[in-house]
């Protein structure tokens, strides 16, 4: 898969999202539409002004000069970020997989997820292969919930006399 340019990214910032994958490389084939949070519009709009004009990547690389040699996939991006931090192996599907953990561990809803993910079955997968991280979010809910706690907008009916209550009642 080549690296992002910016032609392969669609921003909308009236609509609130980006869409990516149009040219049908994506693992699916599918574009995806991710919703755009200000503080990641922000930060896409501060790389595009630091990239030199000549770069048409959203990632471009870093070095200038005699020998660039820009990287051409994200794993091979991936692999020389990683050799340079000195990182022990992971791949790119162990940060896949820990973002998802952390959107389940966050009490996002499966079917977003599964979107987000590019996943088509509606979020069925994320439940099997990740709902073990969920137990502190049912348990967090769980004490949210109240059937004996009266709502706030309920009132008191007037108070029935003993009498009142015995000519109401029906019989059995």
């Amino acid at each position: 898969m080549p690296l992002s340019t910016t032609d392969q990214i669609r921003l909308n910032s009236a609509a609130g999202h980006l869409q990516l994958g149009d040219d049908g490389l994506s693992k699916n084939g599918l574009a995806r539409r991710l919703q755009m949070t200000a503080e990641l519009e922000n930060h896409l709009r501060e790389m595009h002004a630091r990239r030199q004009p000549d770069s048409s990547y959203v990632f471009p690389s870093p070095q200038r000069g005699e020998k660039d040699l820009p990287v051409r996939t994200f794993k091979q991006a991936f692999h020389k970020a990683r050799k340079e931090a000195k990182l022990p192996h992971l791949g790119f599907h162990d940060f896949r997989h820990l973002f998802v953990s952390k959107l389940v561990m966050a009490g996002v809803d499966y079917m977003t997820i599964a979107q987000w993910a590019g996943h088509q079955d509606g979020g069925i997968l994320i439940g099997k292969v990740y709902g073990h991280l969920n137990d502190a979010h049912k348990v967090a809910t769980a004490q949210r919930l109240s059937f004996f706690e009266r709502p706030a907008n309920v009132t008191d009916l007037p108070k029935q006399s003993e009498g009142q209550l015995q000519r109401g009642r029906q019989p059995v």
